[in-house]
């Protein structure tokens, strides 16, 4: 056997066992994510961006949040990343899990 042919087999041979394996590995489904960004509603005029205080106990902004929030739960959730104080985090998570 020439040593072409040993290494041509010898190449073969460790190539089989990773296409065994690679038949038997699934794909993973895509994971769905969805990003959402706001102003800070505490601290007007203190972000990048400036915008004017909003009256979030008006009607309409009322009737817009109970939208999102529906559109939102909609989704279902797996995982919520919220920016806050440590201190406030249990709250926020025991809110979360009501």
């Amino acid at each position: 056997m020439t040593p072409m042919i040993a290494t041509t087999l010898l190449l073969l041979a460790g190539a089989m066992p990773a296409q065994h394996v690679q038949a038997e590995v699934t794909s993973p489904v895509a994971a769905k994510v969805m990003m959402m960004g706001v102003f800070h509603f505490a601290n007007p005029f203190r972000d990048m961006v400036k915008s004017s205080v909003i009256n979030l106990m008006a009607t309409d902004n009322q009737a817009h949040l109970d939208g999102l929030a529906t559109r939102l739960a909609a989704f279902h959730p797996t995982d919520v990343l919220l920016e806050c104080e440590p201190l406030d985090q249990a709250a926020f998570q025991k809110k979360f899990e009501d």
